[in-house]
C-alpha cells in the first residue's frame, strides 16, 4: 500500500499543528519544535491508497493554513516549513528528504 509522509522541517517553535487527510484529524500536537541540528521537528506517515487525497495543515497561532489535492503513487513524501513571516512552506517529492 501506498506511503504519505509529511516531514515537519524548518521554523517551528512551539507551534500548534493540525494535520488533515482526506477531511479526518490526523495528527494534532501543541509545542512541535523544530531540531535544529536535523532540521526536523517532526513526522506524520499513513498508508494511504493511491490517488487522490486532500492534504491540509494549519497552525491556529500564525492563521497560517495549506490545503491542496496531492496525487500519492507509491511514496509520497511532504515536507513543511514555517517562514519567518509565519506562512507555510510546502514541498512534496517523490523521494525522502536527506537530513544532516
Amino acid at each position: 500500500m501506498p506511503r504519505l509522509r509529511v516531514d515537519l522541517q524548518d521554523g517551528f517553535d512551539g507551534e500548534a499543528v493540525r494535520v488533515e487527510l482526506d477531511g479526518t484529524s490526523v495528527f494534532r500536537r501543541e509545542n512541535v519544535r523544530t531540531r535544529y541540528q536535523v532540521g526536523l521537528a517532526d513526522v506524520i506517515e499513513r498508508a494511504v491508497s493511491e490517488g487522490r487525497h486532500v492534504l491540509a495543515i494549519r497552525l491556529p497561532r500564525h492563521n497560517a493554513a495549506w490545503q491542496e489535492t496531492i496525487d500519492v503513487k507509491g511514496e509520497t513524501h511532504v515536507g513543511v516549513s514555517l517562514s519567518a513571516s509565519g506562512t507555510l512552506e510546502v514541498t512534496v517529492e517523490d523521494r525522502p528528504f536527506r537530513y544532516a
